[in-house]
């Protein structure tokens, strides 16, 4: 039974807020229109008229029922009644037929990210809370994670290039229902939330069964203590082992991984991984493993792995770059902008020629059109960590290839690297219910960049961490 007690204040709203670090400049708020982004909404504009900040909400219409064009625009109405400012985002083009609810996710992170770096927003506020904290757990247990997933979700993650911060993790749903009642806020319900077919929503059910989220969501805590020293010794690992280049690839020193334990050395090598291959999830703990313990053996020959490939080199370090397959070849319109196989932000400049232009992998043939206009070949890169950089191309002519250092003949053409997650995200922070982050670290992540050498043999363009 929802009662008026149980709402947040403002007070209590700012003491969460200050526990995560609260946003330094502009910031923006997800909201879906459900009870519990509209209970956060709600706090957060309070809490940036009371300090002076700006806040922008955002609204993502997945396009998948009917109604969510309806309810995007009922999202915006009550904003513009509340004096928020509301952009609408809107995930285009084809739907998955399974793994929807993970594609959503996924689609809707990467909008939100690309909207907050083009407006210089740092960072994203999120309304999960203790009940979708223990339905991780239980989701994870299910699926056989280890100790590292069932750590649950963080208070403050790195993704898209943008501070994720979810404020009301310890905080348990029903007090969003009643913040939502104490200030007379309507909402929308998704109906997707009560679908069986999704396993979540089965999940959901056991716990309204049970009532013990609480009592879940505090078993993470101690998985998110570990969890957080794990991070914190990979980083430490990383900064002295990894070596980051614009062109998408890392250059790592094996041993160093090797003089770790297995599983923190693992995690490294995972981390780079996810990393080169601008993928938003680890690849699967048995095959990073295994991949794991020939680096530790000393790599003698080219091994594949979460669409990446690891290349023995001669003086001990293993060159971790994107396997040149599947990679997209699209249309680019002068003034455009995009994430390109989600690894490189690209643009090509407004009023550049673009009649018949794409955006593709440099490949095998456009290596040999680089290597032959400069008359000369690149002996000390290998030539198979070039295919996968993106190019611009006229037809099959390569027009540009910036981290090869080709100029564009036709209009100035970018491409930065910049991956879904950072090399070095922000440190995980743990709660529980009631208790502020055990574990928070107020740098940058510009601190924790990895070094950069300016020459690979030759010069290779300049260095762009996401």
């Amino acid at each position: 039974m929802i009662t008026p007690d149980q709402a947040i204040s403002s007070e209590e709203f700012e003491q969460l807020v200050q526990g995560i670090g609260a946003p330094i400049g502009p910031f923006a708020v997800a909201v879906s229109g459900g009870a519990d982004s509209m209970a956060l909404c709600r706090l957060a504009n309070s809490w940036a008229k009371r300090f002076g900040a700006k806040l922008t909400a955002l609204t993502v219409d997945h396009d998948l029922r009917r109604t969510s064009a309806a309810e995007a625009n009922q999202v915006a109405k009550w904003m513009a009644g509340l004096g928020i400012a509301h952009t609408g985002l809107k995930w285009a083009g084809p739907k998955p037929q399974t793994g929807v609810q993970a594609a959503a996710r996924d689609a809707r992170y990467a909008l939100m990210g690309a909207w907050c770096r083009d407006n210089d927003v740092g960072t994203l506020l999120v309304a999960h809370h203790r009940d979708d904290q223990a339905e991780t757990y239980l989701m994870r247990l299910s699926r056989g994670s280890g100790p590292n997933g069932l750590a649950g979700m963080s208070v403050t993650t790195y993704l898209h290039g943008v501070h994720i911060a979810r404020p009301l993790l310890g905080i348990p749903k029903i007090r969003l229902l009643a913040t939502c009642a104490a200030l007379g806020q309507r909402w929308i319900d998704d109906p997707s939330n009560h679908n069986p077919r999704y396993a979540r929503t089965q999940i959901r059910a056991r716990l309204a069964a049970k009532e013990n989220s609480g009592d879940i969501a505090e078993k993470t805590q101690g998985f998110g203590i570990a969890r957080a020293a794990r991070d914190r010794t990979i980083r430490s690992i990383l900064k002295k082992a990894a070596t980051e280049y614009a062109a998408g690839f890392v250059r790592l020193n094996w041993r160093m991984l090797t003089d770790a334990t297995e599983d923190v050395g693992a995690g490294a090598l995972g981390r780079v991984l996810s990393r080169v291959s601008g993928a938003p999830h680890g690849p699967r703990t048995n095959k990073l493993a295994a991949l794991h313990r020939a680096v530790a053996r000393g790599l003698t020959a080219t091994r594949s792995l979460h669409r990446c490939l690891a290349m023995p080199q001669a003086d001990g370090h293993v060159l971790i770059f994107r396997e040149p397959r599947n990679l997209p070849t699209v249309p680019i319109v002068a003034g455009s902008k995009f994430t390109w196989d989600r690894r490189f932000v690209v643009a090509l400049e407004p009023g550049s020629k673009s009649d018949g232009m794409t955006v593709g992998p440099l490949g095998h043939k456009g290596w040999g059109q680089v290597r032959d206009r400069a008359k000369s070949a690149h002996p000390t890169i290998p030539t198979q960590l070039c295919y996968a950089v993106p190019a611009l191309f006229h037809q099959e002519r390569v027009i540009s290839a910036p981290n090869l250092e080709v100029p564009s003949e036709m209009g100035r053409f970018t491409a930065q690297f910049s991956p879904t997650l950072s090399l070095f995200p922000y440190p995980f922070a743990v709660v529980s219910s009631g208790k502020t982050p055990i574990f928070r670290e107020a740098k940058l992540a510009k601190d924790y960049e990895t070094p950069v050498l300016a020459e690979f043999g030759t010069k290779i363009g300049p260095f762009a961490n996401g």
